[in-house]
């Protein structure tokens, strides 16, 4: 639970799950928050959301492959871990917060990076070899 390998491969794992689920809910909430929303428009958020999950199979994809580098370089890559889920969960949040209530990302998605932000960071900066 405390090396480096198992952080990243958890949290890669973690990102791959929310890339998954977020492809069959792409476009999901266009019709309920703009019923009147033009046929390319709902095509450019439909493909926005699928940068998205694009966007975090790569990152895991990095993540795990990092997994795999000798304990410094593997310690370095889970500090950069922690502070990207930081920036995660703060702009989670801040969607949360901007969306109209019920359209945002769950309570739980910036809990989540939260917590692994808390617990990369504490493997990756101080826990000792």
């Amino acid at each position: 639970m405390l090396k480096p390998r198992t952080v990243l491969n958890a949290c890669g794992l973690l990102m791959i799950i929310h890339a998954i689920m977020w492809i069959p809910i792409s476009g999901q909430n266009v019709d309920t928050l703009a019923p009147n929303i033009s046929d390319e428009a709902s095509i450019l958020l439909d493909k926005t959301d699928e940068l998205v999950a694009f966007f975090n199979l790569l990152f895991a994809v990095m993540i795990i492959g990092s997994s795999f580098l000798e304990t410094n370089a593997a310690r370095f890559m889970t500090k950069i871990v922690s502070i990207c889920m930081g920036f995660f969960a703060a702009f989670a949040l801040y969607h949360i917060i901007g969306y109209p209530e019920g359209h945002g990302p769950p309570i739980i998605l910036p809990i989540i990076f939260g917590l692994l932000q808390i617990w990369s960071g504490y493997v990756g900066f101080l826990v000792a070899d």
